[in-house]
């Protein structure tokens, strides 16, 4: 689930033989089922750009416990000072050996903190919103936004990377679309496109390879030729509207049929979540491609730009019949 994330993607080492058996040809690919999968953020005649893996589980029970775990640990932290004052104050107690008590288990407390805080929250809070991959078509390069800094951003022509169906390191049933960027046989940078998937998943990261070749080959018009409707249903604006939304559609179906029996769970946990995703992303950057990488053309406006919505699923009559989580089917 946190493969590429709070994990970071495997390099340094040749590909594996299972890597280059789920390799995917950017020539020989599906012309039918074409479907972005709820990935795509932004779409014109010059690029497409789509989230990567993370986005999805931005937020989650995982690193909601380990914030809760963190705060535990700075109100133990001051109590036990206010309490050593208290003691030291009172006369009846040696102040050197309170100091020297209260240090020593701060110390352990302290490394307790930077322990969560590395494990599972540094690339949670204060990181960055989502991390796009922009296909440029007209130059024929992969762009993957690593940072805003320098050398933050890593670009590549499309038919150079090594694209395949990547799974999850202890998790092999989810799916998801992965590049890797090789130097002879050794990957120098690994990245994944679009979310991961249970239900179907190698169907449905098929589907998404489909839509961005179909996209690299001839644009909007081949897309609306094989009968992809211009719709962008993602929206990466961190609202509470759309957090709310985002968790609701990542429990499940099920859970929404039945959230008036289970009520007294449903939306207390639902609110809860979403109030997570919420504080999360609002406390990250936005990324911002540097203009120098295209040609310091500004990218706010585009010709053939497909609507982006303000809320997920703004454009669809019917988003429950569409937008399904990420894991089931759509």
């Amino acid at each position: 689930m946190f493969t590429g994330w709070l994990k970071a993607f495997p390099s340094g080492r040749a590909l594996s033989r299972e890597e280059r058996a789920a390799g995917l040809s950017s020539v020989s690919y599906d012309k039918v089922g074409l479907d972005e999968q709820l990935s795509l953020t932004r779409l014109n005649y010059n690029f497409s750009e789509f989230v990567d893996r993370a986005f999805r589980v931005r937020g989650s029970a995982a690193t909601l416990l380990g914030f809760f775990s963190f705060l535990i640990v700075m109100g133990t932290i001051l109590a036990l000072w206010s309490l050593t004052y208290d003691l030291a104050s009172g006369g009846k107690h040696d102040v050197v050996e309170l100091l020297t008590t209260v240090c020593i288990g701060s110390v352990f407390l302290v490394f307790f903190l930077i322990a969560i805080w590395y494990v599972s929250l540094r690339k949670e809070l204060f990181a960055y919103r989502y991390y796009p991959v922009r296909f440029n078509r007209t130059s024929g390069m992969v762009s993957i936004f690593r940072h805003n800094g320098r050398n933050g951003v890593l670009s590549i022509p499309f038919d150079q990377v090594f694209w395949f169906v990547g799974r999850g390191d202890r998790m092999e049933f989810l799916c998801d679309l992965r590049g890797a960027v090789l130097d002879g046989e050794k990957i120098v940078h690994m990245f994944s496109v679009g979310h991961y998937f249970e239900a179907a998943g190698e169907q449905r990261v098929r589907s998404l390879w489909s839509f961005i070749c179909t996209y690299m080959e001839g644009g909007a018009d081949l897309l609306a030729a094989r009968g992809v409707k211009a719709n962008i249903d993602l929206s990466v604006e961190p609202t509470w509207r759309n957090c709310w939304r985002w968790v609701m559609l990542t429990m499940g179906a099920p859970f929404a049929q039945l959230r008036y029996v289970l009520a007294p769970i449903y939306y207390p946990v639902l609110t809860i979540m979403a109030a997570w995703r919420w504080l999360a992303l609002n406390s990250c950057r936005k990324p911002k491609w540097p203009l120098d990488l295209f040609s310091g053309r500004s990218s706010a406006i585009e010709p053939g730009a497909w609507r982006e919505p303000a809320l997920i699923g703004e454009f669809e009559v019917d988003p429950g019949a569409r937008l399904q989580t990420p894991g089931g089917k759509r």
